[in-house]
Formats: C-alpha cells, structure tokens, sequence
C-alpha cells in the first residue's frame, strides 16, 4: 500500500510527515485489544517502528485501573463502543485515538468524539500506522481516502460550512495541505499569485480560520481534505 500523506504542524508550519519520518519526540501508545495475538503483533510493529508502548490491555477496565489518559491504539469499533458505554468519562480525557478496523466504523461515532482520531484497517503497514499515530497526536484527524468516498458525501461536508468550496478552492485546500507555498501552487494551477491569494482569503473565509495551518487543520476535521 502507499503510504499515506499525513500533515501535522509543529511551530505553527505545516510539515509533511513523508519528509518527517523521525520526529524527535517519539510518539507513545497505549494498546487494548481483546486477543493476545493482536496484543503481540502490534506491540512487536509499533516497538520495531520506534513507537512507544505505554501499555496493554485486553479490558477496558484493565486500561482504566493503569490510569493512562495518552493516545489509544484500538482493535475494532465493536471494543471501542464498549469502552465509550463503560467508561466515557474517562476517555474523554485521553490525548487522542487511533481504531484499527476489519468492519467499517460507523461516521456517527467517529464524529462525536472531541479527541483527535484516526481509522485505519487491521492489515495496515508500520508506515501508514506510524503516519496515523503522528497525525493524531499533532491534533488531526486521519482516515483512508477509499472510506472517505464513503462518509464525506455533500450533505455531511456542506453542514460544516456556511457556503460549500468551489472546486478550484478545493484544488488549493488540496495543494495547501500537501505543504505547498502560493508560488509552487499556482504553478501547479496554471494561475497567478495573486489568484492564489484570492482563493485562500474565500477559503480562510468559508473555514473560518485565519492562518495556513488553521485551515489545513480544520479542513481535515470537517472533511474537506483528505489526508
């Protein structure tokens, strides 16, 4: 599979994590998985990938009991949604939330959560999990393109704006996230700078941001960029 282009912003610059695969802070989870199988396998990948583990679980209350409330690695919706039902008030607290899926989560419970988060399938590589865990704890939202196509219809993207994005400001958005500055975007475009700016001043606008990094960012969240 490719790996996944994830962006993530450190000192207020949008970075590319395929330019930025070795961050000096090394990210950590915490894994709950009902299987020992699945426990093994993704503490071998994450440690041999240079990812922490903080700990593993098979129960939520074996989690909870360990009083961790950083970022979570999930095998399946199903133990996720029995973890929201049994200890919500706890999880409201973590830093944010990575779910490994076989069936497709549902939209609704991903949108409800006020954490950063990241979907991904079980069969994902060290890279494209790497990338996800990287993503969520810069803040952002992560999810595969192919399940995008399924939860970002029209209707659910244009709830979250006041006036939907033309389809050359979508381009920009796009290009924008890719880290790109006006320049190389309106060489990409066939466009001046100085259409450019006009696009991004609609789409700060639309977004309600005021900064690059701002709109990347919540573009993301709402689902107008997919990473």
């Amino acid at each position: 599979m490719p790996r996944p282009k994830i962006i993530f912003k450190r000192s207020n610059k949008a970075i590319n994590i395929a330019d930025y695969s070795n961050p000096m802070e090394a990210p950590t989870v915490y894994i709950v998985a009902r299987s020992p199988v699945m426990q093994t396998g993704l503490r071998l990948m994450l440690e041999a990938g240079g990812v922490g583990v903080a700990g593993v679980a098979a129960t939520w209350r074996e989690w909870h009991e360990s009083g961790d409330e950083g970022l979570l690695l999930v095998a399946g919706p199903s133990q996720w949604e029995e973890g929201l039902a049994s200890y919500g008030e706890a999880l409201a607290r973590v830093d944010g939330m990575v779910l490994l899926y076989q069936r497709r989560p549902e939209l609704s419970l991903m949108r409800a959560l006020a954490m950063p988060w990241a979907v991904l399938p079980q069969e994902s590589d060290i890279d494209q999990l790497y990338a996800a865990i990287n993503a969520v704890a810069a803040g952002l939202t992560s999810f595969p393109a192919a399940l995008g196509e399924l939860w970002l219809l029209p209707s659910v993207m244009e709830e979250e704006l006041l006036e939907p994005l033309t389809e050359r400001e979508q381009e920009v958005l796009t290009l924008l996230g890719d880290g790109l500055p006006n320049k190389l975007i309106a060489r990409e475009l066939s466009i001046s700078e100085h259409t450019v700016k006009f696009h991004l001043s609609s789409i700060f606008s639309k977004l309600g941001v005021t900064s690059r990094t701002e709109a990347v960012s919540k573009a993301t969240r709402t689902g107008w960029l997919l990473l």
